[in-house]
Order: C-alpha cells, then sequence, then structure tokens
C-alpha cells in the first residue's frame, strides 16, 4: 500500500471523527422530531402545547460521548411538563405511549450512514 493510501485512509478517518462531533445534534433532533411526529399522530392532549415544549438540551461533551435530554423544560408557561413517564411506567397511560414510540421511531441509523458516507466519500 502506497504512502498516498495510508494518508487517504487516515483522512478519512479523521474526517469521520470531525463529522461525528460536527453532526452529533443531529441524533437528538430526529428523536425529538420523531416525539414531536407521534404527538402529532395521537391528538388525545393539546398538541399544539406539547408539540412547542419539546425540546433537546446537550448535558455533556467529552471525547468519547454526547449526553442529551430531551424534554419539555422549555416550557414557559408550565402547561406541559415531563413527570418522570418514561423512567416510572405507568398503566394504561397514553402519554408514555408518543414518547416511547417516538424514540423507537427515530430515523437514527440514516443519520449515522450519512455521517460515515459524509466521511468516507473519495
Amino acid at each position: 500500500m502506497s504512502q498516498k493510501t495510508i494518508n487517504e485512509i487516515i483522512a478519512m478517518f479523521q474526517r469521520l471523527d470531525r463529522n461525528w462531533i460536527e453532526h452529533s445534534d443531529d441524533f437528538a433532533y430526529e428523536i425529538k422530531t420523531s416525539i414531536v411526529r407521534q404527538i402529532a399522530r395521537q391528538g388525545h392532549i393539546d398538541t399544539t402545547a406539547m408539540i412547542r415544549s419539546v425540546n433537546y438540551h446537550r448535558e455533556a461533551f467529552t471525547s468519547q460521548s454526547v449526553k442529551y435530554r430531551i424534554d419539555t423544560s422549555d416550557n414557559a408557561v408550565r402547561d406541559v411538563f415531563y413527570d418522570g413517564f418514561v423512567e416510572f411506567p405507568r398503566k394504561n397511560w397514553p402519554g408514555a405511549f408518543f414518547y416511547q414510540r417516538g424514540i423507537e421511531n427515530a430515523n437514527i441509523q440514516q443519520i449515522a450512514d450519512d455521517i460515515i458516507d459524509r466521511s468516507f466519500m473519495v
């Protein structure tokens, strides 16, 4: 393998590292958006207030990981609140359903594929 090829491979992995950091918010945004889509589909609550209130926040960023919190803490009027329904299951409570389904249906794989494709284009 030539030195040029080795340098090109190294450059691709460096791009992957940069792109992963640069686009890390895309994962949290996708989950938030997927939750919002589920809220709109359910329609059994004050859909508009709930959609406006859901947001993501970057809590920590280290060389090893990024930690996000997705909740309704930006809700200034407090007409929508987070009461731990993801961590603490409720029987027959429809609110947990749209959060669960939103997380399950988020297209995380596509975001990762796009970042990798962008990084390894020759």
